[in-house]
């Protein structure tokens, strides 16, 4: 009698190890499947087969723990259901089609360390639900469609490494408990609405260089690398030029007040002294130090900037800059890594002693 106690023991622990998810988990993955058309997915599930076939399930004790469904023709709205899937430690829906509010259940997710739902459509704001996931690591949201401000809630999230909230239409302040987030090595606000110092995007312009000069982003999909690509030209373009800067300016220099407003803007919350050439119909109030100047000609500019870069090198150093040397000192200077031996000096000085003669 015992022994067949033991076997019907062995048996019931061995069909409740190999049977499927739970039922309230499964009633999550097919409202996920309803209302995202599962049928018209590129990769769809055999809804009569089990739940560890099925695409993109990664399923760990009798548990769902992952889904990855990117690239996958998700369209359609998240179900509040996905609440349900508690276990859950990573969702990837990027590059999909979905839309609607995010759903505020996704806050019982309390095991989830990375949420990536970049490139949809997703609309309203972001929950501030969102701030009760603590072990939350990865969190993109980029290019899609949120409102309203960012949660101050996010903030409390100390084991964030990257925050993508980029290309969106988030509107107010850029929440300054921002800085609190100790582990953030990547942060992407741009292309958005919102006011406030120019945070720490610069560690992901670093990120992504470093990507393509060692050839991994090349490894990484067609699609994916092209996004990755231009978010990178985007920030070199608009971040290039201060990726390197460790410190805020003592000086800041402007060509054109108008056009960079923002840079005014910025100057003056941060109580920063404006040297700027001013044509006509720029107002000379805005700035410390007026220079009264066409701001329009590339010879007036080249011509100005270059005095005033000589002038801060010779303040500097006590010499001159060489001529042939001023494109690498401005660049050097751009960056803080100013380096000056005897190398600067003037190789041109032969060739006007012979003109002179």
């Amino acid at each position: 009698m015992k022994i067949f106690n033991y076997i019907a023991v062995i048996f019931f622990v061995s069909a409740f190890t190999f049977a499927g998810v739970s039922p309230k988990e499964k009633e999550a993955l097919l409202a996920l499947y309803n209302s995202t058309n599962g049928k018209e997915w590129n990769s769809t599930w055999d809804l009569n087969a089990s739940e560890d076939t099925w695409y993109g399930v990664k399923i760990e004790n009798g548990q769902i723990v992952e889904l990855n469904l990117q690239f996958n023709n998700l369209q359609g709205e998240l179900p509040q259901e996905i609440g349900h899937l508690t276990a859950l430690k990573k969702i990837n829906f990027g590059f999909n089609k979905l839309t609607g509010s995010l759903p505020t259940s996704i806050a019982n997710l309390k095991e989830l360390t990375s949420l990536e739902l970049f490139m949809n459509s997703l609309e309203g704001v972001i929950p501030s639900e969102l701030g009760a996931l603590n072990k939350l690591e990865y969190l993109k949201l980029y290019s899609n469609k949120f409102t309203g401000e960012i949660p101050s809630t996010l903030m409390g999230l100390t084991n964030l490494k990257e925050l993508l909230l980029g290309s969106n239409f988030l509107t107010g302040t850029i929440p300054s408990q921002i800085y609190a987030l100790s582990q953030l090595k990547k942060l992407s606000l741009m292309d958005n609405k919102l006011e406030g110092e120019i945070p720490i995007e610069l560690a992901q312009l670093k990120d992504l260089e470093e990507l393509e000069e060692t050839g991994a982003l090349d490894r990484r999909p067609k699609k994916e690398a092209s996004v990755l690509r231009r978010e990178l030209n985007k920030l070199q373009k608009y971040l290039g030029g201060i990726k390197d800067m460790r410190r805020v300016p003592d000086v800041v220099v402007i060509i054109d007040i108008r056009r960079e407003h923002n840079a005014i803007k910025e100057c003056q919350k941060l109580n920063l002294p404006v040297v700027s050439m001013l044509d006509t119909n720029c107002n000379p109030e805005l700035v410390d130090l007026p220079i009264p100047a066409n701001d329009d000609a590339i010879r007036s500019i080249k011509l100005i900037i270059g005095k005033l870069a000589d002038a801060i090198y010779e303040g500097r150093y006590g010499k001159a800059v060489a001529e042939g040397k001023f494109d690498e000192f401005e660049e050097s200077l751009a960056t803080g890594e100013v380096n000056y031996d005897d190398e600067y000096e003037d190789e041109d000085s032969d060739e006007d002693a012979g003109e002179e003669e």
